[in-house]
């Protein structure tokens, strides 16, 4: 935020297991994933708090299209905990895709 000098910091975590599924196609996988943010410092310009601040669980397929490429799809579960907003708790429901590029 302009005229502020607070600096927050946060922890993020993510854990993520891909499981090969041959038996349905040659470079298809399922995907399982948890990622957890917990801020380290508080921050008064900005309403950040210490503590558990979300939490993402993923569920998905992912497909390898070539040797350097692989998309995802699946569905993302957002958890939100901001106290002190109007809506301290909030769940949110997200399609994701992602397109990874490996050189």
């Amino acid at each position: 935020m302009p005229g502020t000098e607070d600096i927050g910091h946060r922890y993020r975590q993510l854990l993520k297991v891909s499981i090969p599924l041959p038996f349905i196609a040659p470079g298809v996988g399922l995907i399982l994933a948890d990622e957890v943010f917990v801020n380290l410092t508080h921050a008064d310009a900005t309403s950040i708090r210490q503590g558990f601040d979300q939490n993402r669980a993923i569920v998905g397929f992912s497909c390898r299209v070539n040797q350097t490429t692989v998309v995802e799809i699946g569905y993302m579960n957002q958890y939100l905990s901001r106290k002190e907003t109007p809506r301290p708790d909030q769940m949110q429901h997200v399609l994701l895709t992602t397109v990874l590029f490996n050189y």
